[in-house]
């Protein structure tokens, strides 16, 4: 009997595609988190800012301690309140502690804010010549702004306004 010579790579071939295409695979992964990794210094932070934005404006217009009259009616607000806010904001001596209030305080970061009570089609609304409520600094005309908008009741002169809030670093 003849013995036939064994000369099978048929074999390897599956063993081959396996490293091949881990080989890809990894290679591919490795390089979307290389790319990934590079942009990281350019991201926006803007969800955060309009986060604080959006929790500012909710404070000042839902909460008993923000602007509002009572806590049973959200989103009509007390002029009294209002005139106080806008001498905090506008009086150096007692922003920081303003700030501090509205959770603009961080170790690390130093957040701006301007808050204003605009008309609904964008003019500030003033009681004589005097707005009644614009304070804090204004953004740069290139600086990442975050701003939420609530409508609100002012009933001493039936009025329904609009509350902007601005908040940068």
């Amino acid at each position: 009997m003849r013995k036939k010579a064994i000369n099978n790579c048929e074999g390897l071939v599956s063993i081959d595609y396996i490293v091949g295409i881990s080989i890809f695979i990894i290679s591919i992964f490795f390089l979307f988190n290389v790319l990934t990794s590079m942009f990281i210094p350019f991201e926006s932070t803007s969800d955060e800012l309009k986060a604080m934005s959006n929790r500012i404006s909710t404070t000042l217009v839902e909460s008993p301690s923000g602007l509002i009259t009572n806590a049973l009616n959200p989103n009509i607000i007390d002029p009294a309140k209002v005139s106080e806010l806008n001498e905090s904001l506008n009086d150096q001596s007692k922003f920081d502690s303003k700030m501090a209030e509205l959770g603009l305080y961080s170790g690390e970061k130093k957040y701006k804010l301007n808050i204003s009570l605009n008309y609904i089609n964008g003019d500030v609304y003033k009681i004589g010549s005097n707005p009644m409520l614009l304070g804090g600094s204004l953004p740069d005309e290139y600086t990442n702004v975050a701003k939420t908008s609530r409508i609100v009741y002012l009933p001493s002169d039936s009025r329904m306004l609009m509350l902007e809030v601005k908040v940068w670093l």
